[in-house]
This record gives C-alpha cells, structure tokens and sequence, in this order.
C-alpha cells in the first residue's frame, strides 16, 4: 500500500526538483499504457498510472528500453523531447502537479508546454498542454466528465471545483477540527492517515507539514509506504529511509518482486489444480473399470471353453 497524499507530494517533488531542474528531456520511453520515463540525463523520472500506486520518482535501476508506441507518446517525442525542463510546481497541496517545459522552435521562437499529472486513484491521468490547451493525454474520455470535456483542442480544467484552505494558511484558531472527516472536507490535499494525526492538535499539524521521514512499515498482510511516522501504522515494524525517493524505490523493488513471485506462483498452483483435478477423474473411472470387470477371469475361461470346441457348435444351436 502506498500512502502519498498532497503533503507527502509536495515532501517528494522538492527531491525531485533538486536533481533535474534546468536539465534536458534526452530520451522518453513507454512501457505499458499505464508507465513511461523521462530521463534527464542518467536521471529516469518514471511516472506509473495504477490504481492506487499513482507516482513519479526518480528510479535508481535503469529500464530496459521498449518497444510499446502509442500516440501520447508519440505526441510527447514531438513536442517536448530536447526540451528543458524550467519549474516542477503544485496545485497549492493538491495531488496535481505541473512540469514546465521550454524549446526553441526552428524559427528561435521559445515554445512552452505543460505536462500535468493528475493523482487521482482510478481517475488518474496525464496530460500535455500548450498554452491551456489539451494537445494529448495518456487516457481521452468521449464524454464530458463532470465540469470538463477531456479531447485534443479543449481547454484544461482541473477536476474539481471546490476551493479548500490550503495547509499553508491554516492558523492555531481554526483548532481543533470536530473530526479526521471534518479535517478532509475543509483542507486542501490531505489524506484520511494524515487527518487522524492532526486535526485536534495545531502543533502536531505543523510538525507534519514542515518536517518528514519516509517510512516502509511492514504488516502481516502488506508493505506500507509513506511520508512520515503515523500513529496508525505504530504496532508494525518499519524501516526508515534518508528521502522520499530512496523509499519509494525500495517499496517498489521488493513489492514488484514479490508481485512476480506471486503471479508464477498462481500459475503453477492453477496448472497443479487442473492436473490434480484430471488424475482424480481417470482414477475413478478406473475404479469404476475395476468394479465392471471384477469377473473377468471367470468370463476368460468360460469364453477359452467356447473357443476350445468351436467345432462341435452346429447352426442354431
């Protein structure tokens, strides 16, 4: 499990930005319709659209290139590869974040371009903008969804309309919040873990915001990756790491090996059901050969008998 609300973002993009900002685009590679990286140099920022596992970082282990095509990565070659990379910014603490590029075109005219990444959960997405509008997206919609319209030519909206306080400006006399929920509902970019931690407590709040340690707790069932100590993840053991990035590398390394070893597992202990399955069946049907053909001794030598004197049978007898 991965938990990344709008503050851990925020924690993990000022690592981000401190290794690429100002360098340029040189390669970017898809893997599948939900990954693709960035490299900047020997830097490979991976953005992966998953579900609940909605992330960019810079991934320590280099990928094997691919040959996956599709036309957003088609779109993203021709409009921003060679280009710089000038700012990487948020949606105040919301989980929406931009990253700014510039080219100079053929005629030395300076091009920009917006890449927005939503972390939505199941809503997630991608998107390539040029001056507010949508000129690619990893995921198109052929209907209107809620208050926008997701197609090459229209206007980038954000997926929400309502206005929350943003972290930064919330003051000790908005303190304590009636409830975790009440916490979530008037602030921006918080998460349920993080709301259970601060909501009755503006000290505690501050120390959370200002201050992080990444941390891989580690349950019977799962692994826990996140941003900082959280009292609901106490009674687990855990591992702490020097950044956000170092973490989330390590969550991924071990959880995406373990995935494999899972599904290699599911596969032969689906063949051994079927073959367990289809011994069973021929051992019964032999069972049941046995039961008919208990006799068969009896019958060889009644039938020896008639063969023996073939020669004495006359027609119709």
């Amino acid at each position: 499990m991965l938990y990344m609300d709008g503050i851990g973002i925020s924690f993990l993009l000022k690592e981000i930005k401190e290794k690429i900002i100002n360098y340029k685009l040189t390669k970017i590679y898809q893997y599948d319709k939900s990954s693709l990286s960035f490299y900047f140099g020997k830097n490979n920022l991976l953005f992966q659209v998953k579900d609940n596992s909605t992330i960019c970082y810079l991934k320590n282990e280099k990928d094997l290139n691919t040959d996956f095509q599709s036309k957003f990565l088609l779109s993203l070659k021709k409009y921003i590869l060679n280009s710089i990379l000038i700012n990487i910014r948020q949606e105040d603490y919301d989980r929406i974040v931009y990253f700014d590029f510039e080219k100079l075109n053929q005629f030395g005219d300076i091009e920009k371009y917006t890449l927005i990444f939503e972390i939505m959960g199941r809503a997630s997405n991608i998107f390539l903008t040029s001056q507010g509008k949508i000129l690619s997206a990893l995921y198109f919609s052929s209907f209107d969804e809620g208050n926008r319209i997701i197609m090459t030519g229209a206007k980038y909206v954000l997926p929400f309309e309502e206005k929350k306080i943003s972290p930064a400006y919330l003051e000790k006399e908005n303190f304590p919040f009636e409830s975790p929920e009440d916490f979530i509902n008037k602030i921006e970019g918080v998460g349920k873990t993080f709301s259970k931690e601060c909501f009755s407590d503006y000290n505690i709040f501050k120390k959370y915001i200002s201050e992080y340690e990444a941390v891989m707790y580690e349950s019977k069932k799962q692994k826990i990756m996140t941003y900082n100590r959280f009292s609901e993840y106490s009674e687990n053991d855990f591992i702490s790491f020097s950044s956000v990035n170092e973490g989330l590398n390590e969550y991924f390394k071990t959880t995406i090996t373990s995935n494999v070893i899972n599904e290699k597992k599911k596969v032969l202990l689906k063949y051994i059901d079927s073959q367990t399955k289809k011994f069973e069946k021929i051992l019964k049907n032999i069972n049941i050969d046995l039961n008919k053909n208990k006799n068969y001794d009896n019958y060889k030598k009644i039938g020896d008998i008639l063969a023996a004197n073939m020669h004495v049978l006359k027609q119709g007898m």
